[in-house]
């Protein structure tokens, strides 16, 4: 989308930043979580059409993510809309990681082949 590109790149670098900190201090409990679009007045207008969840379900997905039992999302990105149960049932997969990035290392420094 036009114009969120400032947005977009820190989200991004935000979540990369949570799995760095889940790897390299495994006694914290880092998760980048997508809070959703609630139609509040802080939000801007343009997304009122597409505002579809309740402030109630990121309040949720917080306490959800402050137990013990969401340890295996650790580094991990969720988001509100996505169902627990289904998470906890695909929890192998997602402890291999398939919610995190993927960098493909280009330089042979990192393990790539070179460019």
């Amino acid at each position: 989308m036009p114009g969120m590109s400032a947005y977009s790149t820190s989200k991004l670098a935000g979540h990369r930043y949570m799995e760095y900190l889940a790897t390299e201090y495994d006694q914290l409990r880092t998760f980048t979580m997508l809070p959703g679009i609630v139609k509040t007045d802080l939000a801007d207008p343009k997304f009122y059409e597409y505002a579809q969840d309740e402030a109630e379900q990121t309040g949720a997905l917080a306490l959800y993510l402050a137990s013990p039992r969401a340890d295996y999302l650790k580094g991990s990105l969720t988001s509100i809309n996505w169902d627990l149960a289904e998470m906890e049932a695909r929890k192998s997969d997602i402890e291999q990681g398939i919610l995190k990035l993927i960098w493909m290392p280009v330089l042979p420094a990192s393990g790539g082949s070179g460019i």
